[in-house]
């Protein structure tokens, strides 16, 4: 209510003065009619008195949007070159990254680099990409899943990126893990070894 409480107060006191002075001198009716319509014009005047007023109907509602992870993988050829074994050993780690995730009741979604599937079994997973452009990805995430609660980005990648802005240097609205996956060791691109 706009108003104050003590406004409706006066809505009934005009509502009980209007409905008994318009049937007090009336003599045409007998007792119970007299009342039944007294009562009828005071309600319906209170009615139109409290409209009046500018009551306002307040509706709220809540939804609870559970926090959603989002395990990005991808899917470029490089990340075949370590072999079969190292491969296999990544696929195990997702599963049961993804088990632990369905333990503890996280809502989550496997995704690759430029794809819109989703994926449940990461045997599914083609790694044919030529290209890796995180920063893309990114930006696609950000708009597609506007308003979905996106919490986290798990993000699987040997980090070899090809194309776009490096990823660090935006700003997202969910935080970025990262699972590295590759060979930690340098190789040395070129030497000299006399002159």
């Amino acid at each position: 209510l706009q108003s104050p409480l003590w406004y409706v107060l006066i809505c009934v006191f005009v509502a009980i003065v209007f409905a008994i002075f318009t049937y007090i001198k009336e003599k045409n009716y007998k007792a119970s009619p007299k009342y039944l319509l007294a009562a009828t014009r005071g309600l319906i005047t209170f009615i139109l008195c409290f409209l009046l007023l500018g009551p306002l109907v307040k509706y709220v509602s809540q939804l609870i949007i559970k926090p959603k992870v989002l395990i990005l993988v991808d899917n470029s050829r490089s990340m075949n070159a370590l072999g079969i074994k190292a491969f296999l050993e990544l696929k195990n780690g997702l599963t049961a990254l993804s088990d632990y995730l369905q333990e503890n009741e996280f809502d989550y979604e496997v995704k690759t680099l430029k794809s819109d599937e989703v994926f449940k079994d990461f045997e599914k997973i083609k790694f044919e990409l030529n290209t890796t452009n995180l920063s893309e990805t990114f930006s696609d995430i950000k708009n597609n899943y506007e308003g979905q609660n996106i919490s986290d980005v798990i993000l699987v990648s040997d980090g070899i990126i090809n194309q776009g802005v490096f990823p660090s240097f935006q700003k997202y609205p969910f935080n970025v893990h990262t699972i590295g996956y590759g060979d930690t060791t340098s190789v040395k691109d070129l030497s000299i070894n006399g002159i």
